[in-house]
């Protein structure tokens, strides 16, 4: 099974933003939760490529770092926020000037309501 290099720099960063210390238990978490469908690395192999891409790893890791004593840059994420269901997103009343329809393009599907950025 094949993964990405940025896949896996993505995922081990990740690791380690949210304070996971244990590389083991890390990857369960990373196979229950994130990659549902078991199209990801086992373990073995997971961590052989993490420590293949070290150096590009702590280079990442370090400008990380470096942004977050700077406050003119930052990291923002989306979300939908959805009002109502999607069958009744062309006849709803409700925040009518102020919500409006739009797609999530990850979940491939259109929504009614606002968007949330982080």
């Amino acid at each position: 099974m094949k993964q990405e290099d940025a896949v896996i720099i993505a995922i081990h960063l990740l690791g380690k933003l949210l304070g996971f210390s244990s590389e083991r238990a890390w990857h369960r978490f990373v196979t229950r939760n994130l990659f549902t469908d078991r199209h990801f690395l086992e373990r073995s192999r997971y961590h052989r490529r993490c420590r293949a891409l070290r150096f590009a790893i702590k280079w990442i890791r370090h400008e990380l770092a470096k942004l977050g004593q700077h406050h003119a840059y930052a990291v923002v994420d989306s979300m939908p926020l959805e009002w109502c269901h999607t069958a009744r997103m062309y006849r709803v009343k409700r925040l009518q000037g102020i919500a409006d329809i739009g797609l999530c393009a990850s979940k491939k599907q259109w929504y009614y309501g606002f968007k949330l950025h982080l």
